[in-house]
Formats: structure tokens, C-alpha cells, sequence
């Protein structure tokens, strides 16, 4: 039997040289490993209490972590890599305008693969509305592009969604579309509240069942 000589790409630059010469190969682990996630965060300071945010990530084995900085390297050094207690490390970019002039453009020039490319596509259209400042104002259509953020966010998180989360993205569509102006302040911490209990009682109910 012949022996077959194997090259491994072990170290940080020897995973980056590779990368550079073999793009696509971000593409395809990223349609396996990687994730485009959208949030609507609330802050009651907000005009509607809602702020929205975003992630690009790539999770890996924390055997592979040289490989996560390679990635990092390789997108300009933008993010950070990230030690989870789980046992994995995570490569995650935040910042909008590095996932904006960096992380998508590349993306589109080298396709993802399967459902993963839908999920890219669902994630632009939010980041748009933002970059966009579409949602920055007073009145009900810009409480309508909330309503269109928080959809957005229900369909990228559809396939990994929880009970809580799923229940708590519908609370902010249907609190939103009560709305017949700018909330009080009263009104927001309200809906905090309000909020916030009915995610405690749901935790403990997915508990008992």
C-alpha cells in the first residue's frame, strides 16, 4: 500500500496562507459552522425602546481556535475570538460597519451554500434598515420599521429559536402594533416589566414540562 503524505495546517499563519489562496473555503464553513444573528435589545432611554444589533460568528472546538484567528486575520482583524465556557471558542464580529464594508462584500463575492445564503439575505435587509436610519423618529412609520426589524429577526432565528425568545420577539411585534404614537416612558418600563415576568413564568413552564 502506497503512503499517502498528508499536509496539515496546524499554526495561525500556515491557516491563513491557505485562506488567502483558497477563499471559498471561509464560504463553506461558514455555511456549516457560522451564524448571522439579528437583536432587538430594549432600552427604555430609546424613543420606541428598542435597539437593534447584530452578529456575525464562527464557532468552532476550542482544538481549532488557531483557526478562528486565522479567520479574524483574514477579515482585516475586525471582531474578536472568544473562549465559551462550553468548551468551544466563537469568532464574532459586531461592529455594523465592519460586517457592513467587510464581512458581507466578501459573502458576495463567495456564495454561500444552502439555506445559510437565505439567512445572509434576511440579514442585510435588517442591517439596511438601519444603516438606512430608517427607524430613527417619532412617528408610526417609523414604529412600522420596528415591526419590520422584529419580523426580520423571527425569520433569521426561526430554525435556532427558543421557546423564550420566540415568545418574546412576538411580545415586541404585538406591544409595537398597540402603539397609536411615541410610548411614555411609563409605557416602556411597563412593557419591560410586563415583559420580563411573562419570560420568567415561560421559563419556568418549559421547566416542568
Amino acid at each position: 500500500m502506497k503512503i499517502i503524505m498528508i499536509k496539515h495546517f496546524l499554526t495561525i499563519q500556515e491557516q491563513l496562507v491557505y485562506i488567502k489562496k483558497n477563499p471559498a473555503f471561509i464560504s463553506g464553513f461558514t455555511s456549516g459552522e457560522g451564524c448571522f444573528s439579528a437583536y432587538l435589545g430594549i432600552d427604555v432611554s430609546l424613543k420606541w425602546a428598542l435597539q437593534p444589533s447584530f452578529e456575525f460568528s464562527i464557532t468552532q472546538n476550542k482544538g481549532d481556535l488557531n483557526l478562528l484567528q486565522a479567520f479574524r486575520l483574514f477579515f482585516q482583524s475586525v471582531g474578536k475570538v472568544y473562549d465559551k465556557k462550553d468548551g468551544v471558542s466563537v469568532f464574532m464580529v459586531r461592529n455594523i460597519l465592519d460586517i457592513n464594508n467587510i464581512i458581507i462584500p466578501f459573502f458576495l463575492e463567495y456564495s454561500l451554500v444552502g439555506t445559510k445564503n437565505i439567512e445572509l439575505e434576511i440579514f442585510i435587509k435588517y442591517m439596511k434598515l438601519v444603516l438606512d436610519k430608517q427607524h430613527l423618529g417619532t412617528d408610526l412609520i417609523h414604529r412600522d420599521v420596528f415591526i419590520q426589524m422584529a419580523i426580520l429577526c423571527k425569520e433569521l432565528n426561526s430554525k435556532r429559536i427558543n421557546p423564550q425568545k420566540l415568545h418574546r420577539i412576538n411580545y415586541l411585534i404585538n406591544w409595537l402594533k398597540s402603539l397609536n404614537g411615541l410610548p411614555s416612558l411609563q409605557e416602556k418600563l411597563d412593557m419591560k416589566l410586563d415583559l420580563e415576568k411573562e419570560l420568567k413564568n415561560l421559563k419556568k413552564t418549559t421547566k416542568i414540562i
